[in-house]
């Protein structure tokens, strides 16, 4: 079987209208009428779009600016996640609307830095950031009367686009919402902001430190387009066109089969996928794998297995590991064990994998197929072809091992356990297993703060053979880094920098207390940076220093 280039999406946000599944085309219209109409001669307006995460707001947005473009429109794209610094995101938005504006009205930068002068911005120590706050009540206002009435007689409105304010902390939400809603608010111009409201609500809550018994965001949001739920049914019609476009040649002789296949157990799998994303994502998972072996599977046996894949690692390992199977003899085909239920308390994060494994070993009559099945899961011949082609050290992950760990977790004694666990498994695997847990995107934030501790423990204890020590201080190494910090951010396990760091504390306690050289060692490579450690890693040499001296004291 051939695939086409298209075997994996990278999951980019669509950039035209022939891409619009979702219909988005027909509201991004609709809206941008909407705001053609208004009049904003007297200030700006707030719109927010509103959807959870990975549900297309980007998309829409992308398809909102097409047309606002055509109409004549000044766009202006601002990410507040480029700036270096919570301090440093007025300046950039000023830079960015300057140098745009410019483009337009020759001295429209003057007027702009006359006017940030007078609220403060172009000092940018940190202290004089209340003054500018005070500058801006107190100022009879004729700066910013200059800039609104530039952009009022420019003829062209001005929109701002702010995606990801969901993937923001709650100090960087907060100077976003002051820019938009004060030091930024200038006539004709529209503020196009995207956010999981539930999250960002969250966030801010947390970061306030007090109860909120409202909608924060609502006092800074003029105007709210929540993106549509997603048909269910016109997801399940998107993975059978999906399937059809990834694949070519050879992928012709088994379409109808697959499409069959999809049309009994679509309903199941796109119940179980809440945005376009993951059904993108369950695809890239599925179709790679499938290519190399779908002469010899059953499609739906193999869709649901890689539902269980997606959603519930561990019980996809239970299965390849056959911890939770049985041979019948007579039909040589595997059969749940009865105590099943019992293994998937220790496993099992989804509590949609009990109904798919009954499904999937649940004997079917002959007189009940539609058309002729190819091997099932169940059948002990070709049971290990549905598991090839899984991409992880030796091709599988240690399903045991993994199993040992997590119950290990459940039960509170990991650290305990360490020592037996070296001993009965390959150190190698438990290793591999570890690292599986702290970079996968399906582990919670327990599991991670667990493992990773667990993983300075075998470092700096001398359980672990040098080469195997070495990997994991390299790796424990990496969570000091801002780019291990932002992936923990995007797989929305710490929402925001002291939320990261209270995920290592557990871990920088352990190693002060074993192993206070390495965090000498650590401190001299960020001293070795000479001011640009900031700009590479989560905690400055002095913050490792100061740990490193109140362990000394105590």
């Amino acid at each position: 079987m051939e695939l086409s280039s298209r075997v994996i999406d990278p999951d980019n946000a669509i950039e035209s209208e022939k891409d619009d599944w979702l219909n988005f085309s027909a509201m991004a219209w609709v809206e941008h009428k909407n705001l053609k109409a208004l009049d904003l001669s007297k200030g700006s307006l707030t719109v927010g779009i509103l959807a959870p995460w990975g549900r297309g707001k980007t998309s829409f947005i992308n398809l909102l600016r097409k047309r606002l473009e055509k109409d004549g429109g000044i766009i202006i794209s601002f990410n507040p996640r480029g700036s270096k610094s919570v301090s440093s995101i007025p300046e950039d938005f000023f830079d960015s609307f300057a140098k745009e504006l410019s483009r337009h009205y020759l001295g429209f930068g003057l007027l702009l830095a006359r006017y940030t002068k007078h609220i403060g911005l172009l000092n940018q120590y940190e202290w004089t950031r209340p003054l500018g706050s005070l500058l801006t009540l107190l100022l009879p206002g004729k700066e910013q009367e200059a800039v609104n009435r530039t952009l009022r007689e420019l003829g062209k409105r001005v929109y701002v686009l702010l995606d990801d304010l969901d993937r923001l902390s709650g100090e960087e939400i907060l100077e976003v919402l002051k820019l938009i809603d004060r030091n930024a608010s200038f006539s004709n111009t529209v503020f196009i902001t995207a956010y999981d409201k539930a999250y960002v609500n969250n966030v801010l809550k947390k970061h306030l430190d007090h109860g909120l018994d409202h909608s924060f965001i609502d006092k800074y949001i003029s105007w709210e387009i929540p993106l549509p739920e997603l048909d269910k049914e016109m997801l399940k019609r998107l993975m059978r066109i999906e399937l059809h476009m990834r694949g070519k040649d050879g992928y012709a002789m088994v379409y109808e089969e697959i499409q069959k296949g999809w049309e009994e157990v679509g309903s199941t799998v796109v119940e179980s996928l809440n945005s376009v994303r993951d059904l993108k994502r369950y695809l890239n998972l599925v179709i790679p794998r499938y290519s190399r072996i779908f002469s010899k599977v059953d499609c739906r046996d193999y869709f649901l297995l890689y539902l269980l894949c997606y959603k519930d690692f561990g019980v996809y390992l239970a299965l390849h590991s056959k911890r939770i199977l049985q041979l019948d003899v007579p039909t040589q085909t595997y059969v749940l064990i009865p105590s099943y239920e019992e293994e998937l308390k220790q496993v099992s994060q989804w509590k949609g994998s009990k109904s798919i494994l009954e499904r999937l070993f649940a004997p079917i009559p002959e007189e009940e197929e539609t058309y002729p099945r190819r091997p099932s899961l169940r059948n002990v011949s070709q049971f290990d072809t549905y598991f090839r082609g899984f991409s992880f050290p030796e091709r599988i992950l240690y399903g045991q091992v993994l199993s040992e760990i997590t119950l290990s977790m459940r039960k509170g004694t990991l650290l305990n356990d360490m020592d037996d666990l070296l001993k009965k498994q390959e150190v190698g695997h438990v290793v591999d297993t570890f690292l599986y847990l702290v970079r996968s995107s399906r582990q919670g934030r327990g599991v991670r703060a667990e493992a990773i501790k667990a993983m300075a423990c075998m470092s700096f204890t001398g359980n672990l053979p040098k080469r195997e020590a070495t990997i994991l201080k390299k790796e424990l190494f990496e969570f000091l880094s801002l780019d291990r910090y932002e992936m923990y951010k995007e797989l929305q396990v710490a929402p925001d920098l002291p939320s990261y760091k209270s995920l290592l504390e557990p871990m920088l306690t352990f190693v002060v207390e074993e192993n206070p050289q390495w965090i000498s060692d650590v401190i001299h490579v960020l001293n070795l940076e000479e001011g640009r450690s900031s700009e590479r890693y989560v905690y400055t040499a002095k913050e490792l220093s100061k740990l490193l001296s109140d362990h000394q004291k105590s």
